[in-house]
């Protein structure tokens, strides 16, 4: 069926892939200020199974929120951080 919609099959492994950069910079400045996922939401305005989400790499936030996180941690989560490079 996806080849009839001309739309490639995407596996589990390679959307985690395409989102671990932005997923560990993020892991490692939460760490880094000793705050935690519920922190993060709050200050996201976001809930925390979408902060768990971008942690995984399973899903990514939406350009709003990238910038606000990147804002948020100073620059050491950029917005690009979460696009999958070519």
């Amino acid at each position: 069926m996806l080849a009839v919609l001309g739309l490639q099959e995407v596996t589990m492994t390679e959307r985690v892939v395409t989102h671990t950069r932005g997923a560990a910079l993020l892991r490692a400045w939460l760490d880094g200020q000793g705050l935690s996922q519920a922190d993060l939401a709050r200050r996201c305005g976001v809930g925390e199974a979408s902060v768990c989400r971008w942690l995984r790499g399973t899903r990514r936030p939406g350009l709003d929120l990238a910038i606000a996180v990147e804002q948020l941690t100073d620059g050491a989560v950029p917005a690009a951080s979460w696009v999958a490079s070519c």
